[in-house]
């Protein structure tokens, strides 16, 4: 029984957000959500593999980057109720408004799933970047009026023979 309580993820909590969340006063509790994924994931504790974001349907407008750790998946309500407006601009080739990035080939087991993603009408440039992960699941999305791409999916930068290792998943 001991080892069952060890082998027990420690920090697997679930975290929402919704329109009427407070960035100052909510603690991301489904009775007292914050108002913005950017802000939950600013948050010391939330932004962890074996969490959970839950997004209320609703319009958010999001001019910041998300960076998903390993392992923490976003999960809207509902594929078009749950709308996440970005305007952030992507700084290179290798950036986007939700940004899945780990140094080597790592297994990610997380996913985003449920809303519709907008670039604002072309202000953001990208919309989803994955590097160097595998088993990021991407379902139930609508990509929408990004400038330059809607998912870019990398495996390896600037190879010029095929890799020996490959993203799978």
């Amino acid at each position: 029984i001991i080892l069952l309580f060890v082998l027990m993820p420690l920090h697997a909590a679930n975290y929402y957000v919704a329109t009427n969340g407070s960035n100052s006063s909510g603690n991301g509790s489904s009775s007292n959500p914050w108002a913005s994924v950017s802000y939950a994931l600013s948050v010391e504790g939330v932004n962890a593999s074996g969490n959970l974001i839950y997004v209320a349907n609703g319009t958010y407008s999001e001019s910041s980057r998300w960076a998903p750790a390993v392992g923490l998946s976003i999960r809207g309500e509902s594929e078009t109720g749950t709308i996440i407006n970005f305007t952030y601009r992507a700084t290179g080739g290798s950036d986007a408004a939700i940004y899945y990035y780990s140094s080597s080939l790592t297994n990610g087991n997380q996913s985003l799933s449920n809303m519709t993603i907008t670039g604002s009408n072309l202000t953001a440039t990208k919309a989803i970047w994955v590097g160097y992960r595998q088993n990021v699941e991407l379902h139930h999305l609508t990509i929408k009026d990004f400038a330059a791409a809607g998912v870019h999916l990398r495996n390896q930068v600037n190879w010029m023979t095929p890799p020996t290792t490959y993203a799978s998943g």
